[in-house]
């Protein structure tokens, strides 16, 4: 067996991912920001649990009639949140150059991608 398809296999690759993941969580000098980076798992719950809300919230014919209002008025206030999240990360991404205390960001998820 050769060491490129070692370190290219399925298991190296989550384990890489899986490493990255920790090394920004357990990040205790919070220099890098996990947030950003954990939006969209964070945005996919949310409308996992606007489904199991809406779906306990049926209850006869008026529930068939509400849940569907429900799910998409949770869903719209659950995008404006979190785009508002990222709005401000995006400001303070601008804003960091303009600081030269500030220290540089470096990205643990983007060395994955080499």
């Amino acid at each position: 067996m050769s060491d490129s398809k070692t370190h290219d296999s399925p298991v190296t690759r989550l384990w890489s991912f899986i490493r990255a993941i920790l090394d920004l969580v357990l990040d205790l000098s919070f220099k890098r920001l996990v947030t950003p980076k954990l939006i969209r798992v964070v945005y996919a719950l949310s409308l996992v649990g606007a489904v199991i809300y809406t779906w306990r919230w049926i209850d006869g014919f008026l529930g068939f009639v509400t849940a569907p209002l429900a799910f998409l008025a949770y869903a719209i206030v659950a995008r404006v949140i979190v785009e508002l999240i990222l709005v401000i990360f995006r400001i303070a991404e601008k804003i960091a150059p303009l600081d030269e205390n500030a220290p540089q960001e470096e990205d643990v998820l983007s060395k994955l991608k080499k």
